[in-house]
């Protein structure tokens, strides 16, 4: 098997800068040109079709992300753009390169901008979505100047989990409902307007010790300064993340069905990813797609979805308070949560799960009194009121927004 896998690939030269693709890795199988671009000096491949340019130059927001797993042992990483379109990220260009500076990306961005130059078609996105890599953002500030870099939150969240982790604050995480529930909220400080952004964080900062109080210090340094903090604010930003992006990579990465395919082998797959992206490309340039075409929106997606959309309005109209719009995306997770200390396991069996979602139903449909469902501590009553006593004070001209935010800070919770 092994020798009839090496018949059918050319033998790759013993040095990268002397490769030479072979005509049916630079095409597509309708026989359109995919090799963007090759440089034998940076070791580098960039995959598009013309069709795929003018795809990017047609839509305003931009995904990019790299991949690794699947990368052939000569590069470090398969980077990708995909534009959003009707809802759905299409890739749009691959490139294996084998390093992740500042020249490379330019490189490849250039190499892009040529390209749609001699498509006469321009690239001029208005909102690019990416990691927090330190050297492809100020690439893309300097080739794309127009464009807004809009930092992925799913990464943002990703790593503050692993500050998390490094400071020793998982047991404590996963044990004290009010150190979960602080960090949970000090993430959620991103759906808040740029300028709330830093009360936000004092608030949930007030009273820390130990190693939470060293999370918020890593917190100040590192997210929140001038230059980072626009970029992982996600205020009224309806596209949030690269998760779509990112599932793009884990199918491609489940089609490959190995860590570190042979480069003739990622090609292929390549190859057969590009054509089946060519009819959707050609729907959406001539206009005949519609979102329904693209992708099912998820129903727990577009819940989220509105509900931010309702707690940003609330909270900007005076509707609802900061200490209260922050841990407004809780509480339905809280509700998995108890179902699964309640099932006691990992995949219950069919009946058992509907066993449990019917006793679940049965408690919802008995009309129980408000103490029923919830039973409300002195304590936390006795802070709503004073939440409602500071608010009428402040909106009423008679407490300053400083002794507003004082009073706040006294109630927000205490560390354990």
């Amino acid at each position: 098997m092994y020798k009839q896998r090496v018949k059918r690939f050319p033998r790759l030269p013993r040095d990268r800068q002397d490769l030479v693709l072979a005509n049916e890795f630079t095409r597509t199988k309708s026989g359109k040109a995919f090799l963007l671009t090759q440089s034998a000096s940076k070791y580098i491949l960039i995959f598009s079709t013309a069709g795929s340019i003018k795809l990017l130059a047609a839509m305003k927001t931009w995904g990019m992300d790299g991949t690794f797993k699947v990368v052939p042992y000569w590069y470090e990483q398969l980077f990708t753009i995909h534009a959003f379109a009707a809802g759905k990220l299409v890739p749009a260009v691959c490139c294996l390169c084998t390093d992740k500076d500042i020249g490379t990306y330019g490189f490849k961005s250039q190499a892009l901008i040529s390209r749609a130059a001699a498509l006469e078609v321009d690239l001029n996105p208005d909102t690019i979505i990416c990691d927090f890599e330190t050297a492809l953002i100020p690439a893309i500030q300097g080739y794309f100047p127009n464009a807004q870099v809009q930092g992925c939150y799913f990464h943002f969240c990703q790593a503050v989990h692993r500050k998390v982790g490094e400071l020793g604050l998982k047991t404590q995480y996963r044990q004290h409902e009010e150190t979960r529930r602080k960090i949970r909220m000090l993430l959620a400080t991103a759906f808040l307007p740029v300028p709330h952004v830093n009360t936000g964080v004092s608030l949930l900062e007030a009273g820390t010790t130990g190693t939470l109080a060293a999370l918020f210090q890593y917190f100040w340094q590192e997210w929140m300064t001038d230059e980072r903090l626009p970029l992982w604010n996600v205020y009224n930003v309806n596209i949030r993340t690269n998760n779509h992006l990112e599932g793009w990579h884990n199918r491609l990465n489940r089609k490959a069905g190995k860590s570190h395919n042979g480069l003739y082998e990622l090609l292929q797959l390549l190859i057969a990813e590009q054509g089946v992206m060519d009819t959707l490309i050609q729907q959406v340039l001539s206009g005949n797609v519609t979102v329904g075409d693209l992708r099912r929106v998820n129903r727990v997606y577009a819940q989220k979805q509105r509900r931010v959309a309702q707690y940003t309005g609330e909270y900007t109209n005076g509707r609802r308070l900061l200490l209260l719009f922050l841990p407004g995306g809780t509480y339905l997770e809280g509700w998995h949560n108890r179902l699964n200390k309640k099932a006691g396991g990992n995949k219950l069996r069919l009946y058992k799960l509907l066993y449990l979602l019917k006793e679940e139903q049965g408690l919802l449909t008995r009309n129980p009194a408000a103490g029923s469902i919830r039973q409300i501590s002195s304590r936390y009553a006795e802070r709503q009121q004073r939440v409602m006593i500071n608010t009428r004070e402040c909106t009423s001209s008679r407490r300053t927004l400083e002794r507003f935010l004082k009073a706040l800070m006294c109630l927000t919770l205490k560390p354990i």
